[in-house]
């Protein structure tokens, strides 16, 4: 029997990193769904309950870290691993990260090796 695929949740403004984000986890069996604002994207989570939610810094309607806020305080979604996909730097990725325990970071631009790979580790708890 085979296992249904990971849903991964994507949030960011850009149609340029949605698409490619996209294209590298469809072309590995991931079930991707988008999101272009923060607002949007609660909503989707909510709805979908994914397995990891790749979220953006600098979104219109709300911010990443207040996204990452909200989605720390729900109870079905508090265990969610979160990515943040950023070109601010490691400053607000070490922020987020002290703040938010388990949150991974992936610097833009990206390779897609670094994509899948943080994500793999996401998904397994490694």
């Amino acid at each position: 029997m085979n296992e249904a695929p990971a849903q991964i949740l994507l949030i960011d403004d850009s149609p340029t990193v949605l698409c490619f984000a996209r294209l590298i986890l469809q072309s590995k069996g991931y079930c991707v769904h988008m999101a272009e604002d923060g607002e949007q994207g609660l909503s989707l989570a909510k709805k979908i309950k994914p397995d990891a939610i790749f979220i953006d810094y600098v979104l219109p309607n709300m911010s990443g870290h207040t996204f990452c806020q909200l989605i720390s305080h729900d109870d079905t979604l508090q265990d969610t691993p979160l990515i943040l996909m950023t070109s601010k730097g490691d400053n607000i990725a070490e922020k987020l990260q002290a703040e938010f325990s388990g949150m991974r970071y992936l610097a833009k631009p990206f390779e897609p090796d670094e994509l899948l790979l943080l994500l793999e580790c996401a998904l397994t708890g490694d």
